[in-house]
């Protein structure tokens, strides 16, 4: 299950997730679920939901799942780079800054095996120049 919440003053807190072949929205404890079969719309539906959420001002919440961004910006390269996990799988983005990217999901045998796959991607983006953005 991918999940992420979203803050901002004033307003109910939005949580969007995947659960299984669903993809929910709600806020206020009422969520509208949307059943997608396929893998790749499900993924592209919850990132268009999770980009409607910043782009109405709302900030993501502390609780939100593990999601982590980087970004390489050394006068050759603009570049950004960033990895969600979700128990025994996750989702690797990347791409040039200011375009869409692309994404890869993997999934591993166990938890434990996809947390030391993402801990070595990130010991590798960060020796290769990235800096983690802080949200």
């Amino acid at each position: 299950m991918l999940r992420r919440e979203f803050e901002k003053p004033g307003e109910s807190m939005v949580t969007v997730i995947i659960d299984g072949l669903y993809v929910e929205v709600g806020t206020a404890g009422q969520y509208l679920a949307s059943f997608i079969p396929d893998e790749a719309d499900r993924l592209a539906r919850f990132r268009g939901e999770v980009r409607k959420c910043l782009r109405a001002g709302f900030k993501e919440s502390a609780r939100s799942s593990g999601r982590r961004e980087f970004i390489l910006d050394d006068g050759r390269s603009r570049k950004f780079w960033g990895i969600e996990l979700d128990g025994d799988s996750h989702v690797v983005y990347f791409g040039r800054i200011g375009t869409k990217g692309r994404e890869k999901a993997k999934s591993f045998p166990t938890v434990i095996g996809a947390q030391k796959d993402r801990d070595k991607l990130i010991s590798a983006k960060l020796r290769g120049g990235y800096v983690e953005v802080k949200h």
